[in-house]
């Protein structure tokens, strides 16, 4: 036995010591990140409160896509029609990887703006009871396609470094339980018959899953880390999404939830519309409010302001939208 073969004999265990590390390394891996989650169909599915603080769509005919905001997060987004429901809510999570995981419903305080009182464009102000960050999001849809847009801006008041995850809870084609989805180039994609979306982020997510039962709140909320995540969930069921955005202590990011006929025509549209600036976009949005209104008939004296018994009324006309009924606004 020449010399170079003792050194391989005498250098064996070591050798056979990092490869069982690296095989359990990769196991590890292999657990963390699963091509298929378990689980389905999950809990059941429940929409949101009634309780709406605002409603927006495009005047365009080229987007089909109505959503309405309460408890300063995003709650049903209606497509192809006005009375499809697809979205129980969409919402943050904030977390400092340690102490707390912060849910954005329930630990921020909740304003909500009406940007341009012509335009529907609203943007809601949440700030952590904490005091350690605020979450700003402007919403509006973008005019010539189906995708809901979400500029959002979040600072870390105090404290520092965060963690900041979207979740998102589809209930699409009007059901929450016979959804399916998975991760597809930068998005987060979902389906349920001839209704699907796509979850997309400027800059991208740096981790994304998709479960029933394998909740990335839950799994956050058990030791502060996305441990398990998984690429699809292709038994039907109860899907919850969940991304993590790239954040630093003052950052500006947008979010685009497009929809279609299927996946495909959902994900072209969420990167079409993330291709163009918002604020390309809520200028062309505000233009087609403001030029639809301007065409209406002025409001009749007995409409006007005070004058229906102390009532105030928000006077836009007839809110009519693709495929959708005429809505009046109104507030006390």
């Amino acid at each position: 036995m020449d010399k170079s073969a003792h050194r391989v004999l005498r250098g064996w265990p070591r050798w056979s010591a990092s490869l069982a590390a690296l095989w359990v390394g990769a196991t590890w891996l292999a657990a963390a990140i699963a091509a298929e989650a378990p689980g389905a169909p999950g809990s059941g599915s429940a929409w949101t409160t009634g309780a709406k603080q605002g409603l927006g769509t495009s005047v365009t005919p080229g987007s089909k896509v109505w959503y309405t905001l309460g408890q300063g997060i995003t709650h049903e987004v209606y497509y192809p029609q006005v009375d499809t429901p697809n979205v129980q809510d969409l919402q943050f999570i904030v977390t400092d990887g340690s102490a707390f995981v912060d849910l954005e419903r329930d630990a921020t305080d909740h304003q909500v703006q009406l940007v341009d009182p012509s335009a529907l464009i609203y943007r809601q102000i949440n700030t952590a009871h904490s005091g350690k960050y605020r979450i700003t999001k402007t919403y509006l849809t973008d005019p010539d396609r189906s995708t809901l847009l979400i500029d959002t801006r979040f600072e870390a008041l105090s404290g520092g470094p965060y963690q900041l995850y979207v979740l998102y809870n589809p209930s699409l084609n009007g059901s929450g339980l016979g959804d399916t989805a998975a991760s597809q180039g930068d998005a987060l994609v979902a389906s349920d018959g001839h209704v699907a979306s796509a979850l997309m982020v400027s800059g991208g997510f740096s981790q994304r899953s998709s479960g029933s039962s394998s909740d990335g709140l839950v799994d956050l909320n058990a030791d502060k880390r996305l441990d398990n995540r998984f690429d699809s969930a292709s038994a039907p069921g109860n899907i919850v999404q969940i991304g993590q955005l790239n954040v630093g202590s003052d950052t500006d990011i947008t979010l685009a939830l497009g929809f279609g006929q299927n996946r495909l025509e959902a994900l072209a549209n969420a990167q079409i519309s993330l291709a163009t600036p918002f604020s390309a976009h809520q200028a062309k949005y505000a233009d087609g409010w403001h030029g639809y209104l301007a065409a209406l008939r002025p409001a009749p004296n007995s409409r006007r302001a005070g004058s229906i018994r102390g009532r105030t009324v928000l006077c836009l006309g007839s809110l009519i939208a693709p495929g959708g009924s005429p809505i009046m606004l109104a507030r006390n």
